[in-house]
C-alpha cells in the first residue's frame, strides 16, 4: 500500500510525458490529492475559466452603457466570481457530484445583447462619450441600473424553466427533442453576433489587439506540447526541477499578460499618444488608473438590499407577528439585488429560455465527458437531475446577485482533467473556493478592468472564434439527392428574376435532371468506378447567389410584379439569360480548377490548404455558341387532339442561353465553394467503397474522380443548369441501408436522371408546387445550406490551423465591415 502511495506521488509531481501519452489516472472523483497539489491543481482550474468569466461582464458593459464606468464593471466582475464559487460548490456537493466548475454562459449572451438592444434599452448618446459620463451621477446610475435590473428579473424567471426540469427529472425527456440541428445554430449566432463589439475594442488599436489574438494561438497550438522546467520538490525527489506544460494550461492568461506587459513598456516609453483624441490612446496602461485606487479592498455581492443591520433583526423579529404589515420589506429583502428591485420583460424571458435550453443540452454532454475523463460511472439519470436542477438554482442566485448572467458547466475545465488526470472533486472544490475570494477582494477585480481595450479586443476575437466554432462542430447536412435536385433550380430561380417564370423553372429543372444523369454515369464507368450519385451541389449556392446580388445584377423592380412580366418578350428574356450566362461562364471556368486537381494528382496537396479570395472587378470574356441552339429534332408523340404525329424537340444544347459571359469576382466565389466540393467528395468516395465492400480507393481512382466531378460542373456550366455537380452524401448512406453495392444500380439511376431530364412534363409539374409550400422548403433548405457550409469546420484540439483559419476568416469580414 505504501508503495503505491508513493508511486502515486510521483505520479502527480510527473508532469513531463504530454498528456496524450498517460492515459491511466492518477487520482479518482474520490481520492484527496495532497493539500499542495490541491491548491496547484485547483488555480490551474481557476486560470482555465479565468478568461471566460472576466470576458462575459465586459462584453455586457457596452449593452449596459457601462463602457466608460470601470468601478461598476469591476464590481460586476466581483459578483460573477463570487456566484461562480458558490454554484460550484453546490454543484459538487449537491448536484451531479463530478469534478465540474460552474461559471458565466455564452449561450445568454446573445438573447441578453438582443433585449439590450431594443428601441427601449439603448443606451443615451451621450453615453457614449467618455467627457460626458459622470458615474457617481445619479441619472447615470438609473441608466444602467434600470437595464441591470430589468436584465436580472428575467434571468431569474427564465431560470425557473431550468430548475423545474432538472428537478421533476423531465430533461431526459426534453432531450429527445434538443439535438445536434438546435443546439448549434444557437451557439454559432452566439459567437458570430458577438465580433461587433470585438471590432470595436481590438478598433483602439489594431496592432495590440492582432498581437494578442496571434500570442493566444501560439501559445494554445504551436507551444502547447513544449513544457517547461520549473522547480519541485517531493519526499523522494527532494528539490528537482520537473517539466510543466505551461503554454498548454494558462495560453488565454499568457497572451494577455505578455500584451499587457508590451503595453506597458510603450506607455512609460511613451509611444502611445497621451492625447485621449488620438488613435492608440487606450492601448496605454494608465487610462483607467484610478479604478483600482477608488476601488474598496473588499466588497461583498449579496442578493438582498439591506438598508441596515438593525433593519435586517427588526425584519426577522416582527415577521411572522406583522406579516401584513411588512409584506413588502419581505419581498425587499428577498428579491431586490444590489441594483434596486428587479423587474420582468417577457420578450427577455423567452429570448433567455432559448439560451438556457441550450446551455441544459450543453451541460449533459459536460457531465458524461467529465465522468468519463475523471474516471466515474457514466453519471445516472437522478444525478443529471439534480446537475441541471442545481445550475437552475445557480442561474437564479446569478440573477438575484445581479450578475447580468446565468451559470453553466465549463467544458474547459473538463478538458483539463483529461490533461492533468486528476479527477478528484476536492480540486473543484477548492476552485470554488478560490473563486469566492476573488469576487470578496474588489481590488483584484478592479485590477482586471484596466487591461487596455486592444488587449481585450484580441481577446475577444479568440474567445468568440472558438464559441462560434463550438456550435459550427456540431452541425451536420442531411439532404436527398431528388430533393437537391429540384430544389436548386427554383432557389436560384429569384436570383435570376425567373420567379414568375415558371416555364423556364421547369427548363432548369429538366437540364440539371440531365446533366446529373450524365455526370453519374461517367463517374461509374470512368471515373472512381465506385457506386456513387452525381448531382447539383450546395456548396456553389451560396456564392452564385452573392455573384447575382451584386449590383450590376440586381434584379429591375418591374420584375418582381407578376402583372408586369411577360415571359415572352425580347427584354424579359435578355434580363435573366444574361445573368444565367455570367453564371454558366463562371462556373466553367471555376471548374477548370476541379479538372487540373483531379487529373494532375494535386488534390492531396490542394484539400489541406485554404486561400483568401479577392473580389476584384470583374471583366467579362466571349464563349463561342453552340450551332445546334435551334435545330429541332423530330420525334414521334401522341396526344388526344393530333393523335400520332412528329413533334419537334429542342435537345439540350452546349450554351443554350447564348454566349456565356465570366465575373472575375463569381469564379473566384465558385472556387472556394469547388474546393469544398472536392474536400467532401473525397470522403464520399472513403465511405462509398467501404459500404460498397470495395477497397480504398486509391490515388489515382480518386484523381479520375474528382476530374470527372469537375468536367461534370464544367457540362453543367455548359449546358446553363446555374450550378455544378458533386457526389451525393445522402446516397453512399443508402448503401448501408440496402446493402446493396452495384454499380450497375446507380449507372442505372443516372440513366432515368437522364430520361427525367428529356421528359419537359416532369419539370413542369415542379413548377406548380404552390408558392407557400416552395417558401416552407426554402426554409429548411436555407438553413441546410448554411449548414453544409459550415459544417466542414471543426476545432480539434489536435489540429494548429484550425482555430487560426476560422479566426482569420470571421476576423476578415469584422474588418472590412468594421472599416
Amino acid at each position: 500500500m505504501a508503495e503505491r502511495d508513493t508511486e502515486l506521488e510521483q505520479k502527480s509531481h510527473d508532469l513531463s510525458s504530454p498528456p496524450e501519452g498517460r492515459n491511466k489516472l492518477t487520482y479518482l472523483v474520490t481520492d484527496a490529492p495532497p493539500w499542495y497539489l490541491c491548491i496547484f491543481l485547483a488555480i490551474q482550474h481557476l486560470l482555465t475559466a479565468f478568461g471566460a468569466t472576466v470576458s462575459i461582464p465586459l462584453i455586457l458593459s457596452e449593452g449596459l452603457c457601462l463602457q466608460y464606468d470601470k468601478l461598476t464593471q469591476s464590481h460586476l466582475i466581483n459578483s460573477i466570481f463570487f456566484v461562480s464559487g458558490l454554484c460550484t460548490l453546490l454543484q459538487v456537493t449537491f448536484g451531479v457530484r463530478l469534478p465540474i466548475l460552474q461559471g458565466g454562459t455564452f449561450s445568454l449572451l446573445t438573447p441578453t445583447i438582443a433585449m439590450l438592444s431594443m428601441p427601449e434599452w439603448e443606451c443615451p448618446a451621450w453615453t457614449h462619450n467618455a467627457s460626458l459620463v459622470d458615474p457617481s451621477s445619479p441619472i447615470f446610475k438609473e441608466v444602467w441600473q434600470s437595464r441591470l435590473r430589468n436584465l436580472q428579473g428575467s434571468i431569474m424567471v427564465a431560470s425557473l424553466l431550468q430548475i423545474v426540469v432538472g428537478f421533476s427529472g423531465i430533461i431526459g425527456f426534453l432531450m429527445r427533442f434538443i439535438g445536434p440541428l438546435t443546439i448549434a445554430p444557437t451557439i454559432t449566432l452566439i459567437g458570430l453576433s458577438l465580433f461587433e463589439s470585438s471590432a470595436a475594442k481590438a478598433g483602439t488599436h489594431w496592432g495590440i489587439s492582432a498581437m494578442t489574438t496571434l500570442l493566444i494561438i501560439l501559445f494554445s497550438q504551436y507551444l502547447r506540447l513544449i513544457p517547461v522546467p520549473l522547480p519541485a520538490y517531493d519526499k523522494t525527489k527532494k528539490l528537482h526541477m520537473s517539466k510543466f506544460y505551461i503554454f498548454q494550461r494558462v495560453s488565454i492568461l499568457l497572451g494577455i499578460v505578455v500584451s499587457w506587459l508590451i503595453c506597458y513598456i510603450l506607455t512609460v516609453c511613451d509611444v502611445l499618444p497621451s492625447n485621449p483624441a488620438r488613435y492608440g490612446h487606450l492601448a496605454r496602461t494608465d487610462v483607467k488608473e484610478n479604478v483600482v485606487s477608488d476601488a474598496s479592498w473588499f466588497t461583498f455581492a449579496y442578493p438582498g438590499k439591506l438598508k441596515s443591520t438593525f433593519h435586517f433583526f427588526k425584519f426577522h423579529f416582527y415577521f411572522f407577528y406583522h406579516i401584513i404589515q411588512y409584506k413588502f420589506l419581505f419581498f425587499g429583502f428577498f428579491f431586490p439585488g444590489q441594483w434596486g428591485m428587479p423587474t420582468v420583460s417577457l420578450a427577455g424571458v423567452f429570448g433567455l429560455i432559448a439560451g438556457i435550453i441550450c446551455s441544459m443540452a450543453e451541460s449533459v454532454g459536460d457531465y458524461h465527458a467529465c465522468a468519463k475523463l475523471s474516471g466515474a460511472p457514466p453519471p445516472p439519470k437522478h444525478a443529471i437531475n439534480r446537475g441541471i436542477g442545481v445550475e437552475g438554482l445557480g442561474s437564479l442566485l446569478a440573477g438575484a446577485f445581479g450578475t447580468g448572467n446565468g451559470t453553466t458547466s465549463f467544458s474547459e475545465n473538463v478538458a483539463v482533467l483529461g490533461i492533468t488526470k486528476v479527477g478528484s472533486r476536492r480540486v473543484i472544490f477548492l476552485s470554488g473556493v478560490f473563486m469566492i475570494l476573488i469576487g470578496v477582494l474588489g481590488k483584484i477585480s478592479a485590477v482586471l478592468t484596466t487591461i487596455p481595450d486592444p488587449v481585450v479586443g484580441g481577446m475577444f476575437m479568440v474567445m468568440f472564434g472558438v464559441i462560434t466554432a463550438t456550435g459550427i462542430s456540431n452541425l451536420q447536412h442531411y439532404l436527398t439527392a431528388f430533393g437537391a435536385i429540384f430544389s436548386i433550380p427554383l432557389i436560384l430561380s429569384e436570383s435570376l428574376c425567373l420567379q414568375h417564370d415558371g416555364l423556364t423553372q421547369s427548363r432548369l429543372i429538366n437540364t440539371i435532371f440531365l446533366v446529373s444523369g450524365i455526370c453519374t454515369m461517367m463517374q461509374v464507368a470512368f471515373g472512381v468506378r465506385l457506386p456513387i450519385l452525381q448531382g447539383g451541389t450546395f456548396a456553389l449556392l451560396t456564392p452564385a447567389m452573392a455573384m447575382l446580388s451584386m449590383p450590376e445584377w440586381e434584379c429591375p423592380a418591374w420584375t418582381n410584379n407578376a402583372s408586369l412580366v411577360d415571359t415572352s418578350s425580347p427584354v424579359f428574356i435578355e434580363v435573366w439569360q444574361s445573368r444565367l450566362r455570367a453564371l454558366q461562364g463562371s462556373i466553367m471556368v471555376a471548374s477548370l480548377l476541379q479538372i487540373v486537381a483531379g487529373f494532375t494528382g494535386i488534390i492531396g496537396f490542394l484539400m489541406p490548404l485554404h486561400w483568401a479570395f479577392d473580389h476584384r472587378p470583374h471583366r467579362h470574356a466571349h464563349w463561342p455558341v453552340s450551332y445546334l441552339h435551334r435545330v429541332p429534332i423530330p420525334v414521334p408523340a401522341y396526344n388526344k387532339s393530333r393523335k400520332l404525329h412528329i413533334s419537334k424537340f429542342h435537345l439540350f444544347q452546349m450554351m443554350p442561353w447564348g454566349m456565356p459571359t465570366v465575373s472575375l469576382a463569381g469564379v473566384f466565389g465558385l472556387m472556394a465553394g469547388i474546393i469544398c466540393s472536392m474536400a467532401e467528395s473525397v470522403g464520399d468516395y472513403h465511405a462509398c467503397a467501404k459500404l460498397s465492400g470495395a477497397p480504398p480507393p486509391p490515388k489515382h481512382a480518386i484523381n479520375r474522380g474528382i476530374g470527372v466531378e469537375g468536367l461534370g460542373s464544367l457540362l453543367a456550366g455548359a449546358f446553363g443548369t446555374g450550378n455544378g455537380t458533386t457526389s451525393f452524401s445522402e446516397n453512399v448512406a443508402i448503401l448501408g441501408i440496402t446493402k446493396v453495392g452495384s454499380r450497375m444500380v446507380i449507372f442505372t439511376s443516372g440513366v432515368l436522371m437522364v430520361l427525367m431530364g428529356i421528359l419537359g412534363k416532369i419539370g413542369a409539374v415542379f413548377t406548380t408546387i404552390p408558392e407557400p409550400v416552395v417558401g416552407g422548403m426554402f426554409l429548411v433548405m436555407f438553413g441546410v445550406i448554411s449548414a453544409a457550409g459550415v459544417s466542414n469546420l471543426q476545432v480539434k484540439k489536435k489540429a494548429k490551423q484550425d482555430i487560426f483559419r476560422l479566426l482569420n476568416i470571421l476576423l476578415q469580414d469584422n474588418l472590412t465591415c468594421f472599416i
